[in-house]
């Protein structure tokens, strides 16, 4: 089951749930999966920096962290692309801006549904 974790700064603008649930949708469809089996979590930002820039609601860098088994390199870069464009749509800044990575899991280092995968 993918994990998507997402930090940014939220207030305003698009709803957060409609953002996380377009994430869900565009990873979901590049992974060729049910929505149903995708989460998405938001970590909100109180504040940010790049540098010595502190970011604003319309001029932030949402990050985010898409944890799963590995897919093998071109499914990978998929994703990430999925998400990321995801991301950059819904919170309305350009795609450069949004920044993430894949963490692949390893058998027997994850427990979902109470059960070790």
């Amino acid at each position: 089951m993918p994990l998507v974790t997402v930090s940014a700064i939220v207030s305003g603008g698009t709803p957060v749930e409609v953002i996380l649930k377009g994430v869900a949708e565009s990873l979901a469809g590049s992974l060729g999966r049910p929505v149903a089996d995708v989460w998405v979590r938001l970590a909100p930002l109180g504040a940010a920096t790049s540098g010595s820039s502190v970011e604003t609601v319309e001029a932030q860098h949402p990050t985010f962290e898409l944890t799963t088994a590995a897919l093998g390199l071109e499914r990978e870069e998929a994703a990430l692309r999925a998400v990321a464009t995801a991301l950059a749509d819904g919170f309305g800044v350009p795609l450069e801006d949004v920044w993430g990575r894949f963490v692949a899991l390893e058998p027997g280092r994850l427990i979902s549904r109470g059960t070790i995968a």
